[in-house]
């Protein structure tokens, strides 16, 4: 750490010590922050330890979870160490939802920590009564793209780390192929950092439990030097 230059700024601890290496520290608080990935890579996890680590802190403002997902499980949160009594957490049935109760939140200055699980799932709601075959093209990106620039000075100002987790998408027609990510533009620019999560090799332990065994890549970091790699073990049922 003392070789590299990296930003004196607030950092909250993800919770994990190979994240926090290749991030310079932890998650920037007053700051926007990403993670994308495959199923099952750890993405869910490392928000789970994030809010532990926030809660270790000294700010005792709460938490919010954001679950478009409908996939938290209360179970593991406290098997991780989590504090339910501290977290507030909302399934919405559309983006405007989510975003109304995170704007709320920031400007009463109720929450130092937010996490959007995820952005992939969080759509609007013309999406959602669309029919299936109906074009959409352009209206995630768009709302998702005004979510971070609406709520961009509040977590600034008030210090507030927010956490946007992502997935990955196969890109369809592209040059070359590839993979993207869903929601546009907007999360690549207003994200100070961003990571890349990638599923390795499963080892199963002797005890009927495994190990995954993955990989992380800083894709952006205007916090510390960028690019950097990392490998972590995510055991089955402990994080």
């Amino acid at each position: 750490m003392g070789a590299t230059e990296v930003q004196k700024i607030p950092r909250l601890s993800t919770g994990s010590l190979s994240y926090d290496i290749v991030t310079g520290g932890g998650w920037a608080v007053g700051r926007h922050n990403h993670i994308s990935g495959i199923q099952s890579s750890g993405k869910s996890t490392i928000s789970l330890l994030t809010i532990k680590s926030y809660q270790q802190t000294e700010d005792k403002r709460a938490t919010l979870l954001i679950d478009s997902e409908f996939g938290v499980d209360f179970a593991y949160c406290q098997a991780l160490g989590v504090d339910l009594n501290k977290v507030i957490i909302i399934q919405p049935d559309d983006l405007t939802q989510g975003h109304d109760v995170l704007m709320g939140l920031l400007k009463r200055n109720a929450i130092g920590l937010f996490i959007i699980d995820s952005i992939a799932a969080l759509l609007p709601k013309s999406v959602i009564e669309n029919e299936a075959d109906a074009s959409n093209i352009g209206k995630h990106a768009q709302a998702i793209g005004n979510m971070f620039k609406i709520s961009n000075s509040y977590i600034g100002k008030n210090m507030v780390t927010g956490l946007w987790i992502n997935q990955i998408r196969d890109q369809i027609g592209g040059y070359g192929g590839g993979t993207t990510i869903p929601g546009g533009k907007a999360q690549s620019f207003y994200a100070s950092i961003m990571i890349d999560v990638f599923r390795g090799s499963k080892v199963e332990n002797g005890d009927g439990s495994f190990t995954n065994r993955g990989k992380i890549r800083v894709t952006k970091n205007k916090t510390a030097p960028p690019y950097k790699e990392a490998e972590y073990d995510m055991t089955h049922g402990k994080g």
